[in-house]
Order: structure tokens, then sequence, then C-alpha cells
């Protein structure tokens, strides 16, 4: 059967192999005739047995081997990973025996063995009917990375992920992680209604995020209150640049997968952000979602949402969120007071366009330019927002009837549609059928490294009180996402090698775009997914570094192991855990104790 499908099998070993009897009989025993055998393990590969070396990153050698498709099949083997004899012939009978199934591996035995995606230990994974722009991301651990992978082939393609159920196999890792979000609020005077903004965004959102504060030139009451709060980046205009640039400001800073350009003047209520994104995860084609509200224009205001104070709003929103579970309405246009937009998006057709100042018709140019780059809007009939409504015009005495009058001018002239003013609204089919022109629809955003960004108040390495002295401390550096992907994979090892009576710390350095407030808020959901909390678990420590080499000396440790390898100095003196799994941690620390 495997041989009428692929005609060519790879076969990919990785890891450290524990044992390599074991290793040398997995290969030799696997049941199917192998094209090629090719080992990045840095352990010296088995005698007796032709394989291909390349020690180049794991993953980089996959991306490699997965590039030419055809009736070609790929598998992976952690060579520490006990294996059956004819292992690989059971995946391929289960995968080539499912219709529309592109990869399978093993797992403990459940009454239920579809998997969402599958990992790299012990794994097949067929080549044909995956479309070529799907590539493992590099930038990733091999296993991070074939689960990521296998995950938008179950999602975007209805791919069956087959489960194997296998008496040797270990229950996978889940190294899956929720994509961070990146909340764009503007704010223009009037702070008591940002402050309610954000202790509603603090209450109800029970996802990975970040909030990023553009101050469009506040006076000294707003500003001085902003220097204050802990949770926020705040970018700090000396002067009011409009509602369009303070938007493209807060997406250039925002490191989230997901960028939500939010009102000041609202309130979120429970579960607003987790189906919004819901909306995205079910049609990938979404690449805006948006709520619907009490004061708002168009189909997205609910003429019953007539309540007597917050309290009852959030009963009202409670309410809607049941009777109208994962439902919604596609439309041209969606009023910009709340966006969630898929990052490619961004990419594709840029920021807002900053054309029509302090604010109006900027959303119905955006969601045009969506549109017509091919992209869905969608309005979550159960996502409510209570708006304020203009809370910032209002405060800042601003002529709205006027504003709305010369911006849509620009806003006509842009998209050739009649000057006059529509006062019964206009077809924005008419621009949106143009499609989208990339040499003169696209908005670039602002350079990042222009932005006047104020950090949050945090303590630096060299203020913060000394540690603790360890026997063993685990230590990580965290960059950019990326360094996250595979630090969190650690702190959920660490987690269940060691509880809060271990002489152990994993200590990790925030040193890039993530800081130690947003890392601290994900460990803490990390360690709740794992049942465990951070009183019951070994101490980990999370820290703001600008000088890596006074952080690592501040430590008081008598072994200091690295969790993670090619990183640069000083962590590259460091001895690298070239094994993280639990049982391994656990020996390291044995040995250094």
């Amino acid at each position: 059967m495997i041989a009428e499908v692929a005609r060519e099998m790879s076969l990919l070993v990785f890891g450290a192999a524990s044992d390599r009897r074991d290793v040398t009989q997995a290969i030799r025993a696997c049941g199917v005739a192998l094209a090629e055998i090719v080992w990045t393990c840095d352990d010296e590969p088995p005698q007796g047995i032709s394989v291909t070396i390349d020690r180049r990153e794991p993953t980089v050698v996959a991306h490699a081997h997965s590039e030419r498709r055809g009736h070609r099949a790929i598998a992976f083997l952690d060579a520490s990973a006990p294996v059956a004899d004819g292992w690989l012939a059971e995946l391929g009978g289960a995968l080539y025996a499912m219709r529309d199934a592109n990869a399978a591996s093993f797992v403990v035995p459940t009454a239920s063995n579809a998997l969402a995606s599958c990992g790299a230990r012990a794994t097949l994974l067929a080549l044909h009917d995956i479309p070529q722009h799907e590539r493992l991301d590099v930038r990733l651990a091999l296993d991070d990375a074939l689960h990521a992978f296998t995950a938008r082939l179950h999602q975007n393609y209805m791919r069956a992920i087959v489960g194997v159920p296998h008496p040797y196999a270990r229950e996978r890792e889940d190294t899956s992680d929720e994509p961070l979000v990146s909340i764009v609020t503007l704010s223009w005077n009037a702070p008591n209604y940002t402050k309610t903004a954000l202790e509603s965004i603090r209450a109800y959102t029970h996802v990975p995020y970040e909030t990023i504060v553009v101050d469009n030139g506040s006076g000294a009451e707003t500003t001085e209150w902003l220097r204050t709060v802990p949770d926020i980046r705040v970018i700090w205009n000396p002067s009011n640049l409009g509602f369009g640039r303070g938007c493209n400001q807060g997406i250039a800073a925002a490191r989230g997968r997901f960028v939500v350009l939010l009102n000041n003047d609202v309130v979120v209520t429970e579960g607003w952000l987790e189906d919004l994104l819901d909306a995205h995860a079910r049609d990938p084609a979404i690449g805006v979602s948006a709520p619907r509200s009490n004061r708002i224009a168009g189909m997205q205001m609910l003429p019953d949402a007539d309540y007597a104070d917050i309290d009852a709003m959030h009963r009202y929103a409670a309410s809607r969120r049941a009777a109208f579970r994962k439902t919604g309405a596609f439309v041209d246009r969606a009023i910009g007071f709340c966006l969630c937009i898929d990052r490619r998006v961004i990419d594709e057709i840029g920021g807002i366009d900053e054309r029509y100042g302090i604010g109006n018709f900027e959303d119905d140019d955006f969601c045009i330019r969506v549109r017509a780059a091919g992209y869905r809007i969608y309005v979550c009939d159960d996502v409510f927002i209570h708006h304020f409504g203009s809370i910032s015009f209002q405060a800042n005495n601003v002529d709205w009837a006027a504003t709305m009058g010369e911006n849509w001018k620009k806003f006509a002239q842009k998209w050739r549609l009649p000057e006059a003013y529509p006062e019964n609204g206009y077809h924005p089919q008419i621009a949106i059928a143009r499609g989208f022109d990339r040499e003169r629809h696209f908005f670039g955003l602002p350079d990042p490294a222009t932005l006047p960004l104020i950090p949050p108040p945090t303590v630096g390495a060299d203020e913060a009180e000394p540690s603790p002295e360890r026997a063993t401390s685990f230590v990580a550096l965290v960059r950019d996402e990326f360094d996250w992907g595979e630090v969190a994979a650690l702190v959920r090892r660490f987690a269940r090698a060691f509880d809060a009576e271990a002489d152990v710390r994993l200590a990790i350095a925030c040193a890039g775009s993530l800081d130690a407030a947003t890392l601290g808020a994900r460990t803490e959901k990390l360690l709740t997914k794992e049942g465990r909390t951070p009183d019951a678990t070994a101490d980990i420590s999370i820290d703001d570094v600008t000088d890596p080499s006074g952080w690592l000396a501040g430590l008081g440790t008598t072994n200091a192991v690295c969790g993670q390898a090619g990183l640069p100095a000083p962590f590259a003196a460091l001895r690298v855990a070239n094994e993280t799994s639990p049982s391994a941690l656990k020996r390291i620390a044995s040995a250094g104790a």
C-alpha cells in the first residue's frame, strides 16, 4: 500500500540517541524500503547503515527535504523514541487507509485517536496533495514546526491527521500556543474612559495579549497617569497626529499574530476576544472580524441594547453570547471602533490611510482595501462591546459634521465615487469591484525604530533584588516570539519535572521584543494548562535584562545550564541541555546538586 502511493520514502532522524542499538534496530526494522536516511543527530550514526549526515537545525533539514512533493513521503524519528519493529509500516498502513489523510503519528491509546496536529517524535508525513506554499517554519523547533504545519493542513484543507495507538508511544507534549494579540488603542485626553477600557480588557480577556496605547498629544493629567500604568506600552506623540497615524504607529509596534484596533471609549465583555479570534479560525479567508454594539452605525448596531448600567450591559452581552454562538454575517465594511485584523492582511494592504486626519472614513477606506484584496469581513453576533460613542471628539470639541464632510470628499476622490455627500449611504461594492492595486492603495507603516515608545516601568537587572542561591539554574533567553515558542515548551517540561521543594530554578532573560510582564502572564497561563500553580512549582524567574553577563553572574548558582542551543555570548559559555524532557532535566539537576 505504501509503495503504491509513496514511490519514495525518506527518514529523518533527529534528537539524541539514548541507546544506539535501539535506534539502529528502529531503522533496520522499520518495515519499509527507504530511499534515504538523513541523520541530523550530534551522535555518530549507526554502523552498517548508509545515511546522509546533515547537522544543520533539524527543521531546516526537514524543510529542504520536503520541498519536492510528488509521490513522496517523509518520516521523522526522534532517536530516543521507543518504537517496535515495523513501526513505519504501521504508520503507513494507517495513513494510506484513510482518505484525505496527510500525517500519521503514534499516540497513547484512547477512545478517539483523531488528532488536530502532530509533532515529530515518530511521525509519517505524505507530501502528495499538500500545496507547495505550505512549508515548515524553519524558525521553530522541529516538533513545534510540525505541529503548526499539520494543524494548518487539518484546518485549511480538511486533511485528517491519523493517531495510531501504540503501546510504546509516549504521550505527546502539547507545544502549541495561542497566538499573541496586540490591542492598539488611541488616547486623546478623556483619561477616565481609557481607564475604564483598560480595566475591562484586563477583566475579560483570557488569551495572550499586549496593550499598546498611542497618546495623541493629551494634556498632563492623561500623560502623567499613563506613565504609571505597568501593563501597557505607550507611544507618546507631542501633538495630535490623527487617527490614522496613531493607529499605524500602534500597528508598527505590535508583536501579535492579530492586531485589534479598539477605541478607548468602550467596555469589552466576557469572551469578546476569544470569539473574534474564533471567527478567523473557522474561516481562514476572514481578514477582519468585528463585534455588535449599542452606539454604532449600520448593521452592527443592536436596537434592543437598552440597559440601565454596566452590570446590566454585561448580562445583556452574556445572554447574546449564549443565544448566538458562532453566528454572524459577512459584510463589506465594519466600523473601526473595534476591528480584529489578521496580520497577513496588514502585510498585504498596509495600515490606515492617513489622509483622513483626526478621523472619519478611514475605516471605510481600510475595509474597501480588505475586500478588494480578496479577504472577508465578518461581524460576530456573539460578541457585544459597549460603546460610549465619540468620547475623544466630545472631550476635544471636534466639529463632527464638518469633519465628516471634508473626509467624504477625500474618500470619494480616492475611490472615484460621487463628490456629493451620500445622505442615504453609498455602495462600497463599486470600489471593491475594481480590485486592490498595491502601487496605488498600499499604505506603509512607520519604521518601528522611529516610534516615541515609552516602555512600562520595570525593574532592571541591576536594580532587582538578589536572587536566592540555587544548586542548579536552567537558563533561557527570549528575544522574540520564536524564542518564546522554544522556551514555552521548556517551561512546561520544567513544571512537570520539579515541585516547589526542588532546589532548582528556571531563569528566563527577556532581552528583545517581549518584556517580562508579558511572559509572566503567559507563563502563569501555561502552568494553569499543566494543572499547576506558581506556588506548587519550582522557582521560575523572568527578568527584563540589558546586561546579560551581570544577570548571569547574579543568579547565585553552582550549576548553570542553558536550555537552548545556539545562543550568543555570554550564554554560549554555558553547558547546553541537549535533551529537555522532564526526566532529562531531573538527571541534570541531580548531577549538579
